[in-house]
């Protein structure tokens, strides 16, 4: 009896702790964070506490359901699919969850890939279709204005560290690891259509060797056989998957002899070597193009404001950028090339830099910049002389040890919805004409990566030392979205950007609306507010010719939208419009 008792009060204490835990972090509860309250010793949950019968696990998931109830609905996150003009929407799926074919129902996710969430079937339990009852989703109306065509859309993707093509290269799955980055989405890949290439090692080199650059003394040669090793072959892979792959090139550090530090690392480059520095870029350009991997634009230096890394690294001030880029533009053209000169290369943040850089050049030598999104928004960059110029956006990491975790900007969902608004959609709205993360591909220990590198970046895929199947990470999804969307994946000639009503992210849904050469229309839009909403798509005027049957001033049939229940990931959209 006094066992029994004791139990029971036991069981109460844990119950009324879990009421507490959820009254207070709502829809953000996790099962993990309560056992880490409850049970500080579980921070790294017991495996016991995880089975479908553990009395934790029961209790979660019958609080979870009142909860669920008492809020009048069953999740904190709406996906909207919607139906194109011609019939052909499509919901592009982000996470380990599929859908049901049925409208209103959703499948449990693949526990295979899912982390454990006690809400749903264990082992022993076969998947089964939940039903959503769909909340009535607000209108918000786009005008898509046809004749008002912005900057043509390269497309999204990511950097190809030495890092990256030594994980996908070295695995026994490397052609799944690249069907997943390379292919279109419409047939299964992330559309990587643009990817950074370091000229030299970059933080995420191999280590042994080490950091190398592509001539190591005054008296050697140009040798850029390492890379031939590895990133070439790689390269060389993705671009039979993507045809038209854009690769921009960015080196990390000159050459240690062409330095003030003597060293790749740190320092800057001396005044006296910035003829011979030019010679090596152009030697870069030329080695890739050799091998069938022509740049078609060439930063001046990554991150020249951060000087004082423990990898390879270099201060170049605007004043020397801008003396580099008359030397290194005339000796491309000189040389017959066509490879763009990019200047600053840096967080938006630092806008009052790119500036100087922009006003100390002289007209024709800089053809654009480059910018980096770890500090600062793009609407504090992306504006006057800055877009007078082409803007790409080159490098944004997440910071997690493990894709399924969550990170600094809180879940998976949130890290994608920040990676939209910072990254992909929302400089492109404000003329960007690409967006990039930053590896595309880690192992399991966010590396390999140079000693004194950062030791917590996650790359667009997992892929295991062990050989095992690879992991997308959040942001492959978010990449997924936006090349599904600009079809820029599919089409060599890419696309433009078209104005709408919603160039902004008002009521917080962005919208960004592109046109093919083809007559091919297509929308994606982020949903960052917390109810769901049903797009209706208008033409302010005829759409240009082959883009669609509609009679001038005629407004395009009103979308379809079931809205579907996904618990781990923010509102999304995609609508194709075919014509």
């Amino acid at each position: 009896m006094l066992a029994a008792a004791a139990a029971a009060e036991g069981e109460a204490v844990v119950y009324e702790h879990l009421e507490r835990y959820l009254e207070r972090n709502g829809e953000e509860a996790t099962f993990e964070g309560w056992i880490a309250q409850l049970h500080p010793e579980n921070v790294r949950v017991d495996d016991r506490l995880l089975l479908p019968a553990s009395r934790h696990a029961t209790l979660w998931k019958e609080q979870r359901r009142r909860a669920a109830a008492a809020r009048g609905k069953e999740s904190r996150a709406e996906f909207i699919a919607c139906t194109g003009l011609k019939g052909r929407g499509r919901l592009w799926p982000c996470g380990p969850r599929a859908l049901a074919e049925e409208p209103g129902t959703a499948m449990a996710p693949d526990t295979a890939e899912a982390s454990y969430d006690p809400d749903e079937p264990g082992p022993s339990e076969a998947p089964q279709p939940r039903a959503v009852a769909p909340p009535e989703p607000r209108e918000v109306v786009v005008t898509v204005l046809p004749g008002e065509a912005r900057q043509r859309l390269l497309g999204f993707g990511g950097s190809m560290t030495e890092a990256s093509a030594a994980v996908i290269m070295g695995s026994p799955r490397r052609e799944q690891v690249l069907d997943d980055l390379f292919l279109p989405p419409a047939a299964g890949g992330a559309g990587v259509s643009v990817v950074r290439v370091p000229i030299g090692a970059s933080d995420f080199a191999l280590e042994p060797p080490g950091a190398y650059s592509y001539r190591d003394s005054e008296a050697a040669p140009f040798d850029a056989s390492r890379d031939e090793a590895l990133l070439v072959p790689c390269l060389q892979a993705a671009k039979r998957r993507c045809p038209h792959l854009t690769l921009i090139g960015s080196p990390w550090s000159a050459p240690g002899w062409m330095k003030s530090s003597g060293s790749l690392v740190g320092g800057s480059l001396r005044p006296a070597m910035l003829p011979q520095y030019c010679r090596y870029l152009l030697q870069a350009v030329l080695f890739w193009q050799s091998h069938g991997l022509p740049l078609h634009a060439v930063t001046l230096q990554n991150e020249p404001f951060h000087g004082w890394a423990k990898y390879p690294c270099m201060t170049l001030d605007e004043g020397q950028q801008a003396r580099l880029a008359a030397l290194l533009s005339r000796l491309l053209r000189a040389n017959g090339l066509a490879t763009r000169v990019l200047g600053h290369d840096h967080n938006y943040s630092l806008v009052k830099r790119a500036e100087a850089l922009l006003a100390a050049a002289s007209p024709g030598d800089i053809d654009g910049t480059a910018w980096h999104a770890y500090q600062g928004r793009p609407a504090d960059a992306l504006h006057g002389a800055v877009a007078s110029l082409p803007v790409y956006v080159t490098e944004q990491t997440a910071h997690t040890h493990r894709p399924r975790e969550a990170e600094e900007k809180g879940t998976a969902a949130g890290s994608v919805a920040w990676a939209v608004r910072n990254v992909l959609v929302g400089p492109a709205l404000l003329g960007a004409v690409c967006g990039l993360q930053w590896n595309l591909a880690l192992d399991e220990t966010c590396g390999p990566v140079l000693r004194g590198g950062p030791t917590n970046c996650r790359g667009l895929v997992e892929v295991p030392s062990g050989g095992g199947p690879h992991e997308r990470s959040p942001e492959w999804y978010g990449v997924a979205h936006a090349s599904a969307a600009v079809a820029a994946a599919t089409e060599a000639a890419g696309c433009w950007r078209v104005a709408s009503s919603r160039d902004c992210e008002a009521e917080k849904v962005t919208v960004l609306v592109t046109a093919t050469a083809g007559g091919r229309w297509s929308v994606v839009a982020h949903n960052g507010g917390g109810a769901p909403v049903r797009l209706r798509i208008a033409f302010d005027q005829a759409p240009a010719e082959g883009a669609g049957e509609e009679e001038e001033g005629a407004e395009a049939p009103e979308l379809t939208s079931p809205v579907w229940s996904w618990e781990e990931w923010q509102e999304w959209l995609r609508v194709e419009a075919d014509g």
